[in-house]
């Protein structure tokens, strides 16, 4: 992927919102605050959207970074794996 078009995907361009102008002029106090019927605030889903960013940078990078054990990929994969050792056991 050539350095263009990685920036115009990370900054956006086009159909895409530049994540930081999205951003820039909210305050941290605002960003925490918790919204009644939300179920996340701006700082969290900040957060996330960076975790997840810089995840893919480094798989663009070549590198296989590990799914963090909150993911909903490695929950699924660890229940499928208690689940096989359940039925090895015999208490299926």
């Amino acid at each position: 992927m050539s350095e263009r078009a990685l920036t115009e995907l990370l900054r956006g361009r086009g159909a895409h919102a530049d994540p930081i102008a999205c951003v820039e002029d909210i305050s941290a106090e605002l960003a925490g605050q918790q919204v009644a019927g939300f179920p996340h605030s701006i700082a969290q889903l900040v957060f996330h959207i960076n975790y997840w960013m810089a995840y893919e940078l480094r798989r663009i990078r070549g590198q296989k970074p590990e799914y963090p054990e909150h993911s909903a990929e490695r929950r699924q994969e660890s229940c499928l794996h208690a689940r096989s050792r359940v039925v090895a056991n015999g208490r299926a």
